[in-house]
């Protein structure tokens, strides 16, 4: 099993201050926010050398000399008059929060990729910077980055060095770079039917359940479940699904993932299988499955996944799901009734494509490609789009003032007099038939249990983050590490290192600390 944890937490010589962090959101679309006329529509309202954009103490700043009125700019487009920030030939921004710790920055917004920017230092991937530096620096590598918001998360300490509660995340992969975690490598043999697999962190008790299947066709009818004959043994697999399709010579990231077998249902039956309403004398199972509301109850076998929180917060589970129609479930025990969420990641055959891409040949010599299609990072509110493009999951629901109404004067404005919006189906990820890799984040509750599974097949498990606001009661003042010392540590992205910095920040025995 991997156990991490993470806290937000910083050691002085003379006395122990927690680190909350903060996040401040910058929101371009209105440069009046920031001290800046709105242009009209096509035109700009430059931001010179050495000008700034200041927002709750964190400051971006243009630091590019020859600067132009057309390099860094809030820009309203001429169509429908949207304002975003522009970054244009040659330039170079900072970001700074006052001199503490800057450890994320995500961002929307339109062509901000890899490609066409560069964010030092650290590293920076599908819209998402994550280090550890007081300031941060944006280059322009090429086209015209448009920005349409900034989240900034740095560490800070808003009560002068008293301690003060932190966000803490325990993290547990299943599956670390495609190798079983302790727990399911060693996972005990089935009793009745099931594969049992205990795990989690210091907050989480959690519980894999990989459930057996019936041998389908029975040449004779031995009962209801569990009375059939003949079952399938409960195993666990492996998975993995990749981030972006690239070239040879380059490194490919995955998600990785374990498997179960068993669909998750609340209740199998016997039925006989009939050719043109002729009975055959052969028999399958016939599943009943769980429904969001909770009146058939909770899966009694197949693969299912339960998780106990000790503290309230957030649980974010990475996850792999073979067909995006299937329907995804996390599930409040005590209610029995599915809970929202929200998702992010890949749905297959949703791409994008780069152009000019500089890239690795086999030889692993740099080479130029024209174009190259890989795997496009989705937001939550994209996925919705595409799950709303399948009208047999939304429907709409208008009231009219005046129902005899027809034509434009029954759909005019004055005559409507509500419009609902009914998700008949928000358990589904994405419309299609397409697979999903991912997260899915929830809020959950302390001394909650939570479930985790799929409708009617298997979900892929890569783990979890749990995060939630920690007590500094009881913590121990943090020594520094020395270094070359032999406990493993960890760099802020959570990634083992094999070699250190001096005067860098890194997670020591779960705890974030200055390498002497």
């Amino acid at each position: 099993m991997k156990k991490t944890l993470f806290l937000a937490v910083m050691a002085t010589a003379a006395s122990l201050s927690i680190a909350a962090d903060k996040t401040v959101t910058f929101d371009f679309s209105d440069p009046t926010k920031y001290g800046y006329e709105k242009a009209e529509g096509g035109n700009g309202t430059p931001i010179a050398y050495q000008g700034t954009i200041v927002s709750d103490g964190v400051t971006i700043q243009n630091t590019f000399e020859g600067s132009s009125a057309t390099t860094f700019r809030f820009f309203t487009a001429a169509a429908d008059g949207t304002v975003t920030l522009r970054l244009a030939t040659n330039g170079v921004f900072t970001v700074n929060a006052g001199g503490a710790n800057i450890t994320k920055i995500a961002l929307t917004g339109s062509k901000l990729t890899t490609t066409n920017l560069s964010i030092t230092p650290g590293t920076f991937e599908e819209l998402t910077w994550t280090g550890s530096a007081e300031t941060v620096t944006f280059t322009r590598l090429k086209e015209t980055l448009q920005f349409s918001t900034m989240a900034v998360t740095f560490e800070s300490d808003d009560n002068g060095g008293t301690p003060v509660s932190g966000k803490v995340t325990e993290v547990y992969e299943s599956n670390p770079n495609n190798t079983f975690a302790e727990a399911f490598a060693n996972a005990p043999e089935a009793v009745d039917g099931q594969s049992v697999v205990t795990f989690g962190t210091d907050n989480v008790e959690a519980v894999g359940v990989a459930g057996t299947t019936p041998v389908d066709v029975q040449e004779t009818e031995t009962g209801v479940f569990p009375g059939w004959a003949e079952w399938n043994t409960p195993t666990w697999g492996q998975g993995n699904a990749n981030l972006a399709d690239v070239k040879p010579g380059l490194v490919t990231p995955y998600i990785y993932y374990v498997t179960g077998t068993g669909n998750p249902a609340v209740e199998i039956n016997a039925v006989q299988i009939t050719t043109d309403g002729n009975p055959t004398g052969k028999w399958k199972a016939d599943y009943v499955y769980y429904e969001a509301d909770g009146s058939k109850g909770l899966p009694v076998m197949g693969l299912y996944y339960k998780f106990t929180v000790k503290q309230s917060g957030t649980m974010k589970f990475t996850i792999w799901s073979n067909k995006g129609s299937r329907k995804t479930f996390v599930v409040d025990e005590e209610t029995k009734k599915a809970i929202p969420y929200t998702v992010e990641g890949y749905i297959n055959g949703q791409n994008e494509t780069l152009t000019n891409v500089v890239m690795k040949d086999v030889t692993g010599a740099d080479s130029i490609g024209e174009s190259m299609n890989r795997k496009r990072f989705l937001t939550y509110e994209e996925i919705q789009e595409i799950h709303n493009s399948n009208k047999n999951f939304v429907s709409v629901d208008t009231t009219f003032v005046d129902e005899t109404k027809t034509g434009e004067e029954r759909i005019a404005a004055d005559n409507i007099a509500s419009i609902k919006v009914t998700d008949l189906e928000p358990w589904i990820i994405g419309a299609g038939n397409q697979a999903f890799w991912g997260w899915l984040t929830v809020d959950v509750e302390a001394g909650k249990t939570y479930w985790l599974f799929q409708h009617s097949s298997q979900i892929g498990f890569g783990g979890y983050e749990f995060t939630f606001d920690g007590d500094p009661s009881g913590i121990e003042e943090i020594k520094t590490v020395a270094n070359g010392a032999s406990d493993i540590i960890y760099d802020l992205s959570g990634r083992r290192v094999n070699s250190i910095e001096a005067g860098k920040l890194y997670i020591k025995n779960g705890k974030k600390a200055i390498i002497r």
